[in-house]
């Protein structure tokens, strides 16, 4: 698989990409292919995860303790997901429509941070502060 990334200008990509995408599909020739074409999506960095599935998620989990709720931490971070998280839909053989929360892998910044967000103020309306990034005790 071949995967090619360019900046569309006036509808229109750059010859050198154009001639690589010509290049990449006679090697098929007579054979079926797909192309698909996809906006670049920037994902979660690195740092954003760590601080989700850190101290984010152990302070989420520490929250529903107090409330005398043993969870997992899987536990904690699927309830944090299905409350908070993007979902994603499955559409069924017969039509049926699912939706599913996306894996955290999955997340865009904007999303990982919508759902931060979206926690910290349902947290702060039962009295309890979810952490921000960088933020240092005092």
């Amino acid at each position: 698989m071949q995967r090619f990334q360019s900046i569309v200008t006036g509808g229109k990509i750059p010859v050198s990409i154009r001639e690589r995408i010509a290049e990449a599909i006679a090697a098929y020739d007579g054979k079926a292919i797909v192309i698909t074409i996809a906006k670049v999506i920037k994902r979660r960095s690195h740092a954003q995860n760590r601080f989700m599935h850190g101290p984010f998620l152990a302070a989420f989990r520490l929250m529903h303790h107090d409330a005398g709720l043993n969870h997992t931490e899987k536990e904690s971070k699927d309830a944090f997901k299905k409350a908070f998280g993007p979902t994603v839909c499955i559409e069924l053989a017969d039509g049926t429509i699912i939706q599913e929360p996306k894996s955290t892998a999955e997340y865009t910044t904007l999303e990982a941070e919508t759902a931060m967000e979206r926690a910290r103020a349902w947290a702060a309306g039962l009295g309890y502060e979810l952490p921000f990034p960088n933020e240092e005790d005092l």
